[in-house]
């Protein structure tokens, strides 16, 4: 876990107690601090004060993967979409909001469009691997 914690940095991910937190701030190895990704959590920031690397996992914390980012192909318009059967309507319906809210320059993940699942299953999650797979969208590394 250590060696994991060498490496987490601002705008990472972690668990805390079944709930998502995103680093805000790092300073060094005193304290590190969060804000929790549901905006409607009544618990919207929360801090571990003092050597927070030795605190991490006995408060609860777990590191969570990183999440893979998108963006946009270039020259896609929501009337490609139309004669694509391949796209069901929540991909298009993906695609919709992605046109209306982002550039091909602009970075995205499946995070961002919150904790949607079906199944267990992340909706937005499926639904970008679709649009990656038929050249809609591409990774960034």
């Amino acid at each position: 876990m250590a060696n994991q914690l060498d490496n987490i940095k601002v705008g990472d991910l972690v668990e805390n107690f079944g709930a998502t937190w995103r680093v805000t701030e790092i300073n060094g190895d005193y304290s590190i601090c969060f804000e929790n990704i549901d905006k409607n959590s009544p618990m919207s920031e929360q801090a571990i004060m003092g050597k927070w690397k030795e605190n991490f996992e006995r408060m609860g914390f777990v590191c969570k993967e990183k999440p893979v980012f998108y963006a946009l192909s270039e020259n896609v318009h929501l009337s490609d979409t139309v004669p694509d059967n391949r796209l069901s309507l929540s991909h298009i319906g993906l695609l919709a909001i992605l046109l209306t809210y982002f550039t091909p320059e602009t970075e995205f993940s499946a995070e961002d469009f919150g904790e949607y699942t079906y199944e267990d299953v992340s909706v937005a999650a499926e639904n970008l691997f679709a649009l990656e797979k038929y050249g809609y969208v591409h990774k960034v590394q």
